[in-house]
């Protein structure tokens, strides 16, 4: 929790500093699409790190972080955002979750992201 509220932060921070740059107006709208940017960042960052520990686990975070990150990103930039290449983004990202958990769990059994065996309890 402490990490979240850590980068959560600094993402705001750094964004107010770019927005005030930009001449961007800084509202409510501004800070809830910041704050999803910093969500789907860290979903992807911790996503690729323990996704040899937990390959489903791993795969739901980096498949919403794929998703968030595609629609937060069009929207604090302003641009439109295509239903087709958000359909596509979505199946994209629901294919991953399915193969992390069907495919890659039973194949990284008892491995973990160091190399070694991990205990199962």
């Amino acid at each position: 929790m402490v990490l979240i509220g850590i980068g959560l932060i600094f993402t705001i921070i750094g964004n107010i500093k770019e927005a005030k740059e930009h001449g961007q107006k800084i509202n409510l709208n501004y800070f809830l699409i910041i704050t999803g940017l910093s969500f789907a960042t860290g979903f992807l960052s911790g996503g690729i790190q323990h996704y040899l520990d937990n390959p489903s686990y791993a795969g739901i975070l980096l498949g919403l972080g794929m998703i968030i990150t595609y629609v937060t990103f069009f929207l604090k930039d302003r641009f439109k955002i295509e239903k087709r290449n958000l359909a596509v983004v979505v199946i994209l990202a629901i294919l991953f979750m399915l193969f992390s958990h069907y495919v890659m769990d039973n194949t990284l059994l008892g491995e973990d992201h160091h190399g070694s065996e991990s205990v199962q309890h």
